[in-house]
């Protein structure tokens, strides 16, 4: 586990206090256990650090959020809310192919 700092951080220009610490630190942990099986060397988790540092500077609070948008951002993980080109073709009613007979 992360250890939480007793007094507010500042990273990149902005200040997070006590609460949102922990919250960042929780994130950036599950953020990391969830890629136990693929390997996370020093680069990954920094990278993973500074975008949840970002997500959180535009005031999102949830670490489940952070954690998730975290891993979307960097390509880690499935956007969930993704459209693929068959889906986006089915609720638009067109179709990408040939037309059928």
């Amino acid at each position: 586990m992360s250890s939480v700092r007793p007094f507010p951080i500042q990273i990149f220009d902005r200040s997070f206090d006590d609460e949102a610490t922990a919250i960042l630190c929780s994130a950036f942990d599950n953020a990391c256990a969830a890629l136990f099986d693929k390997g996370q060397s020093q680069p990954i988790r920094e990278t993973i650090a500074k975008r949840i540092i970002e997500i959180a500077g535009r005031g999102e609070r949830d670490q489940e959020n952070m954690c998730e948008a975290a891993l979307i951002s960097l390509g880690l993980k499935a956007n969930r809310f993704a459209i693929s080109p068959r889906n986006a073709a089915a609720r638009t009613g067109k179709s990408r192919g040939r037309p059928r007979p």
